[in-house]
């Protein structure tokens, strides 16, 4: 059963009429028909006008946890005041926490042109504020990369790292080749290049007594991912995912692609021929920037991929993949100029004048900013501590070996230790970030920038903008294309 928490309001005008008790039972009964579980139970007393209050603050800090599935009410005027905060936090819930809000007795009343338009903008820029985190991460890590400062682990084979002291006084580390690894490495492509297997070319370095960067035998897949990896041509790419994810798509959505890194080992060339025998050329290397990806669709539901060549194009990826014969597809500069036109006259229409507006949005961004801090810092606290039992393990180790006492189990511990200390770090370094507090000039700013971006046509920025207000994209056989806004019919 779906696990759920029950939230009941009354203000200082109805509570003679609409009592906690009454929309309880009401809740109750909803829950038991639909076959919710109700977990934890929560009232308030006070205006809808007043957004802060005590028992939804617990609510809401339980749902970013991930306690809850769901989310009831008897009505959405319960959660919140009618308008935009109710509709800004019940968004954020279903779509960063997956966690539903659903009212008993009403559905979300989107019944004018003019509200759902309204309702999709305004759900639409809760998403400012994870654009802003994602934007000044990019920027730290873009200006750390760019003095060729090392964030990962252990370097790749082929790299040694050094340690650094930099201008604030803190330890850095940076990357320097291996001349003797690099012998390999260049080796490795050479033979990938005559089109030598992956297990192959470890049975090879195996027989030769050549050890990996861990000082193990080789491994075809340890092969695989040195070819993958576009460091060995100097370009670094931090935030491309763990391994696991990276297999299931080839998506670089967030990353920071640093090129001239480090001194490369093997020439960009090089690098493309590999991999594109490979049939697997990572998308940082790419030429083209397909702006509607993930979000473009033939009308029989198959998602749409790009297509490069001397025309580049979206097609059907079930045709692309040779599942059916049946080719759909259209010219890239076809669909994007005419998404590009349709999401410049919604914008355009957008009213920077409704100051009242303005006003409420920052409000509530910024009650549900002080919320998620609140919770950010409880993780802060709890990595801070397991760093702290780490380093005293690390110690106990250190002691063990001056004592003579040293096996393979202790290495192990050691490089497991080691690794899970420098991940510490890293996100400790990335929570340690302060929100702003939001103004509506601010807000009415950015939306600005966002026009700006469409004028100047900035491909990152469009890439954003389009999935904030775009759900889905259709392409029909006769080339007819169908926009569907979020939230507008």
């Amino acid at each position: 059963m779906k696990k759920a928490a029950a939230y009941a309001r009354v203000s200082t005008k109805d509570q003679s009429k609409i009592s906690i008790e009454g929309q309880f039972k009401t809740i109750e009964n909803f829950a038991k028909q639909y076959g919710f579980k109700i977990v934890d139970y929560f009232s308030d007393k006070d205006s809808g006008k007043k957004m802060k209050r005590e028992q939804l603050d617990i609510l809401l800090e339980n749902a970013y946890k991930g306690k809850y599935d769901v989310i009831l009410v008897e009505k959405y005027d319960r959660f919140s005041r009618a308008g935009i905060d109710g509709q800004v936090i019940i968004q954020d819930l279903e779509k960063n926490y997956n966690v539903l809000v659903i009212a008993a007795l009403e559905p979300f009343d989107v019944s004018t042109p003019q509200g759902r338009f309204t309702r999709t903008i305004i759900l639409a820029s809760y998403t400012l504020e994870g654009e802003m985190i994602s934007q000044r991460t990019k920027m730290r890590m873009k200006d750390i990369a760019s003095k060729k400062y090392w964030m990962g682990g252990n370097p790749p084979f082929g790299f040694d790292s050094y340690q650094i002291i930099d201008d604030e006084g803190k330890k850095r580390r940076k990357l320097k080749i291996n001349e003797e690894q690099a012998k390999i490495v260049r080796e490795i492509f050479e033979l990938r290049l005559k089109n030598i297997g992956y297990s192959e070319i470890a049975k090879r370095l195996n027989e030769r007594g050549i050890k990996n960067a861990r000082g193990n035998l080789w491994r075809g897949s340890t092969i695989l991912d040195m070819i993958n990896n576009p460091l060995y041509a100097g370009i670094y790419i931090y935030g491309k995912g763990n391994k696991r994810s990276r297999k299931r798509s080839s998506e670089l959505k967030d990353a920071v692609i640093i090129e001239n890194f480090v001194e490369p080992i093997i020439s960009r060339e090089v690098f493309e021929e590999v991999n594109r025998k490979n049939g697997k050329l990572t998308n940082a290397l790419t030429r083209h920037k397909y702006l509607l990806k993930g979000l473009i669709y033939t009308e029989n539901g198959d998602r749409m991929v790009g297509a490069g060549g001397k025309t580049p194009s979206y097609v059907s990826s079930a045709w692309h993949s040779g599942k059916t014969r049946g080719y759909i597809g259209i010219a890239k500069s076809k669909i994007e100029r005419e998404v590009f036109l349709h999401v410049k006259h919604r914008l355009l229409e957008f009213d920077f004048d409704d100051d009242e507006f303005w006003e409420e949005f920052a409000e509530t961004l910024n009650y549900v900013k002080k919320l998620k801090m609140n919770i950010e810092n409880e993780k802060v606290l709890a990595l801070r501590k397991r760093l702290e039992e780490i380093e005293e393990q690390l110690i106990n180790i250190t002691n063990a070996i001056k004592a003579g006492i040293i096996n393979d189990e202790i290495k192990k511990e050691n490089e497991l230790l080691t690794k899970e200390k420098n991940d510490i770090i890293n996100q400790i370094k990335m929570a340690d970030m302060h929100f702003d507090t939001e103004t509506p000039e601010r807000l009415k700013k950015k939306w600005r920038e966002k026009i700006q971006a469409l004028e100047n046509y900035d491909e990152d920025k469009l890439i954003e903008i389009y999935n904030q207000l775009i759900e889905r994209i259709i392409v029909y056989k006769d080339k007819f294309i169908e926009i569907n806004f979020k939230q507008i019919e």
